[in-house]
This record gives structure tokens, C-alpha cells and sequence, in this order.
């Protein structure tokens, strides 16, 4: 039963940092066990699966801390039944809807938990581009400005990533291709970009 496995985490690590996005999934996928448990639908014949992965996920994601990767396993599995009983149910539940949300939340949240040693290294390399760019006395064909406030931005969303993969990534793009064009229009090599550039696909292969 699910709520046999909900003790752990409040009292196992009441003295580490608050995860508000891990419990509030928890509390969501709790809801929504609960709500499927209730329902006459049954869900094209998903709904035991579903309850399985569910209580699944609550057991492991409770005790993310000693496995990320299972942690961020079970949340996928529990999330696709949970997206196969939206699609399969014949009414509108909306603690499931409540649940997928809450999934996607923590999901980003532990992505942000593992080690990144690309993401770190490159918010290294894009300052020390931004300072050689600041400092040259190039204008790189008119894209100085624009290059630098790219490569602020990119930089501003690695330093405060989320974990949302669509953003870093729109924002890496950004930077990388203004990165290209000062390489290109520029004077003279400026080994700061090209390290930058190196670093900032990586990152992209990273967000994958």
C-alpha cells in the first residue's frame, strides 16, 4: 500500500535541504494513487500498472538521494502511465493532470542534482570571453554587442539552471552562434571564443 512507504522521507532526512519540487510531487502522485484507486474507469486496462509505477516512483523518489539515476527512472515510468491513463480515461481527472505536472517539475529538479562538469566548465569560458571580447578593441563586424549580451544570458542561465533542458539549451544556441560570427568577422584569433565554442557544444551533448 502506498502510504506505508510515505513515512520515510520527512523523518530520514528532516535535517538536509527542503526539495519543494520533489515534495510536491510526492504529495501529487500520493493524490493521485488515491484518485485512481477510487475511479470505476479503469483506464484501457492501465490502471493497476499505473499504481504500481506510482507507488513505485513515491518509494524511490523518497529516497532520491541514494540513487538519482533510479530516482529519475521511476519518475519517467510513473509518468507514462500516468500520460496513458489521461489519454485512456473517460472522464477528466485532475489529480492526475496535478501529478504529470508536479513529475515534470521534480524531474528537472534532479537533473540539476548530478554532477555537470560541462555546464561548470563552461560557465567558466564564457566569462572569460565575455572579458575578451569587453576588452578588444574589435568590434567583430558590428556583433560585439550583441555577441556579449548573448554569451550574459547563456551564462546567466547555466549559473541558475533549473534543469529545464529547452531553455539552457535556446539559450547556449544563442551564444554560440554569435560566438561563431566574432570568430569569423574577427581581426585577429581570439582563443577565449574559440574555447568557449568548444565548451559550449559539450554542453549541448550534456542537455541531451
Amino acid at each position: 500500500m502506498i502510504f506505508a512507504l510515505s513515512t520515510f522521507s520527512r523523518q530520514a532526512v528532516a535535517d538536509e535541504p527542503r526539495h519543494e519540487k520533489i515534495d510536491k510531487a510526492l504529495d501529487a502522485m500520493k493524490a493521485a494513487y488515491r484518485d485512481l484507486d477510487k475511479a470505476s474507469d479503469d483506464f484501457g486496462g492501465h490502471k493497476k500498472e499505473a499504481m504500481d509505477k506510482i507507488s513505485q516512483a513515491v518509494h524511490t523518489l523518497e529516497k532520491w538521494h541514494d540513487d538519482i539515476n533510479e530516482a529519475t527512472d521511476k519518475v519517467n515510468t510513473a509518468l507514462e502511465q500516468l500520460h496513458i491513463c489521461k489519454d485512456k480515461s473517460r472522464e477528466h481527472h485532475p489529480k492526475i493532470d496535478e501529478a504529470i505536472d508536479a513529475l515534470e517539475a521534480a524531474k528537472n529538479e534532479l537533473r540539476t542534482m548530478r554532477p555537470h562538469p560541462k555546464i561548470d566548465a563552461a560557465r567558466q569560458t564564457l566569462a572569460e570571453a565575455y572579458r575578451d571580447l569587453d576588452k578588444a578593441s574589435d568590434n567583430f563586424g558590428g556583433h560585439k554587442k550583441e555577441a556579449m549580451e548573448k554569451i550574459s544570458d547563456a551564462k546567466h542561465t547555466l549559473d541558475n539552471w533549473d534543469g529545464s533542458i529547452d531553455v539552457a539549451t535556446e539559450k547556449v544556441n544563442a551564444a554560440l552562434e554569435q560566438l561563431h560570427i566574432c570568430k569569423e568577422k574577427s581581426r585577429e584569433r581570439h582563443p577565449k571564443i574559440d574555447e568557449a565554442i568548444e565548451a559550449l557544444e559539450a554542453v549541448k551533448d550534456e542537455l541531451k
